[in-house]
């Protein structure tokens, strides 16, 4: 029997995405996860990096492959030490770690301090770059404000372009599902967890919230909006818009399973997982017309491709129009692509191909 090879994973947020990795990987390595916490603190900021370097100084001569979520303060050194031992790496690339958005000062790449200059290094370290999306590596956003801009990575981190390959995340159909006696409400649902009124922004809850203010016959309920954020939306919301803050997975099926429409009217994303989430629960979705969005949906809903409200309003009353068929077919548009078997096989090709090289070096 071939003993396992060793990966540590590496993040500050075990987010669900993080956690589907360390599912996927735990079924082929052995995973060693390492949690970095990242704090506003200046004294608990420091003192995470001198409990990393310790860690790694006596952990990573026995680790085969260095496989970190994002780019950031947390994945410099874990890359460092790859490199100097000769071991592989990868960096996951999600969407803030690729960009700079002025507008709603997002990105790593918006400011040009340390924490740009880790993520810089980082990429530069990095054996693989494994991006969501190919606009995280390399694309053209227009629905920002109407003007082609260019958006993704490359556009600040040159020279890695060739180590750069898109595994797009993958999600769970038997956990997300539509219930065999299910009945759709005329209904739209958002969801994501934010906590900021920029974070809201960019997530387009702003947005929506004008756009409800047209449609006032149609519910709209919008989940995840936390502190300044959910105040925000008190604040804003039409009578036709229920503000829920985070719900948990169990309970968020069921509002998945139970309403027709999803909006998701990012100003930026990867592939977001909410959406691909209510698809797989037949939602019929509606989306910006950015890159990670469009691929998401393809030809199985609607996309926004200017930041109009009035057009908003309109293709979302079209698909609430529209036959249940259309969130079948959405249902199976991330069947055919974005399963969590799709990254696995991807994934392991990827570090196999690598790991044999060395085999045979």
């Amino acid at each position: 029997m071939r003993v396992k090879r060793t990966i540590l994973l590496v993040y500050h947020t075990y987010s669900t995405f993080v956690e589907a990795d360390h599912q996927i990987l735990s079924k082929h390595y052995d995973v060693r996860h390492y949690h970095f916490e990242i704090s506003k603190r200046l004294l608990p900021f420091l003192w995470a990096f001198v409990r990393q370097f310790a860690y790694l100084i006596w952990n990573a001569a026995r680790i085969d492959i260095f496989y970190c979520w994002f780019s950031d303060y947390h994945s410099l050194f874990p890359l460092l030490f790859a490199k100097i031992l000769s071991k592989k790496s990868v960096i996951i690339v999600g969407g803030y770690d690729s960009v700079s958005i002025p507008e709603i000062e997002y990105g790593i790449f918006y400011r040009n301090n340390a924490r740009a200059l880790f993520a810089l290094l980082t990429y530069k370290l990095a054996d693989h770059i494994v991006a969501v999306d190919d606009s995280l590596v390399a694309g053209v956003n227009t629905y920002l404000n109407g003007t082609p801009r260019s958006v993704g990575l490359t556009r600040y981190v040159n020279n890695v372009k060739h180590k750069c390959t898109t595994i797009p995340t993958g999600y769970d159909q038997n956990k997300w599902h539509m219930p065999t006696n299910g009945i759709k409400e005329l209904s739209v649902l958002s969801v994501a967890v934010v906590s900021t009124v920029n974070e809201l922004r960019r997530k387009g809850f702003d947005f929506l919230l004008t756009v409800a203010t047209l449609i006032p016959e149609v519910k709209f309920t919008l989940v995840g909006a936390q502190g300044q954020a959910q105040v925000y939306c008190e604040k804003q919301r039409p009578s036709n818009v229920e503000v829920l803050s985070a719900v948990p997975t169990d309970e968020l099926v069921n509002y998945f399973a139970r309403t027709k429409v999803f909006c998701q009217f990012s100003l930026y994303e990867g592939l977001p997982n909410t959406l691909c989430e209510a698809m797989l629960c037949e939602c019929i979705p509606v989306g910006s017309g950015i890159s990670g969005i469009i691929k998401g949906i393809g030809d199985s809903g609607f996309i926004l491709n200017n930041r109009d409200v009035r057009q908003a309003k309109n293709l979302i009353l079209g698909a609430l129009q529209s036959d249940e068929a259309l969130g079948k077919k959405a249902r199976q548009r991330i069947v055919d692509n974005f399963l969590t078997e799709h990254r696995e096989r991807a994934l392991l090709s990827l570090l196999e191909d690598e790991l044999d090289k060395d085999a045979h070096d």
